[in-house]
C-alpha cells in the first residue's frame, strides 16, 4: 500500500509527544516486540476498543506481519477521519461498533491475533469479554492483554 504522509500526522503527533510517559513508551515497545514474536505473515488482527487508533498504527507500521485490522469500540468510530485514511494507506483497516459486555459479532477462529490495551478493567463482565476474544482467535493465535 502507498503511504500518504499528509494523513500520518494523526499518529506522529501522538508518537512524538514529549509529554508521553516512560510507561507508555515501554508499553509500546513491548507491544511491538510481542506482535513480532508471533511470527505472523499476512495476518488479520482484532483490535478491541481501538481508541484513537494508535495501537493499530503501531501494529501496521512495525513489521509485525499484520496487514488487516478489524477495530472495535463501544462508541461510534473514535478514530479521526485523517487517521482512518492513514491506516488504510498502510494496510486494511475497518471498524465495527460493538455492544458493552455482549458477544462479539464475529465467527469463531476468525483472527490471527487479538489485542487490547487498558480495556478489561472497564468491563462489567471480564470473563465474558476474554472468553469472546478467545472464541474469535484462531487456535494457536496470538493474544495481548495490555494493562498499565
Amino acid at each position: 500500500m502507498k503511504k500518504n504522509k499528509n494523513h500520518l500526522s494523526a499518529f506522529t503527533e501522538r508518537l512524538n509527544n514529549p509529554k508521553i510517559s516512560y510507561l507508555e513508551i515501554q508499553q509500546r515497545k513491548n507491544f511491538i516486540s510481542k506482535l513480532k514474536s508471533f511470527n505472523l505473515n499476512n495476518a488479520t488482527a482484532l483490535s478491541i476498543s481501538c481508541g484513537d487508533g494508535i495501537w493499530d498504527y503501531l501494529a501496521l507500521t512495525n513489521g509485525t506481519g499484520i496487514n488487516r485490522i478489524v477495530a472495535t469500540d463501544i462508541v461510534q468510530n473514535p478514530v479521526k477521519e485523517e487517521g482512518i485514511i492513514a491506516l488504510n494507506n498502510i494496510g486494511y483497516w475497518d471498524f465495527v461498533k460493538v455492544e458493552v459486555d455482549n458477544k462479539l459479532p464475529f465467527k469463531d477462529n476468525n483472527f490471527d491475533v487479538v489485542y487490547h490495551q487498558d480495556v478489561i478493567e472497564h468491563t462489567r463482565k471480564p470473563y465474558l469479554s476474554i472468553s469472546e476474544q478467545y472464541r474469535v482467535l484462531r487456535p494457536g493465535g496470538g493474544y495481548i492483554c495490555g494493562y498499565t
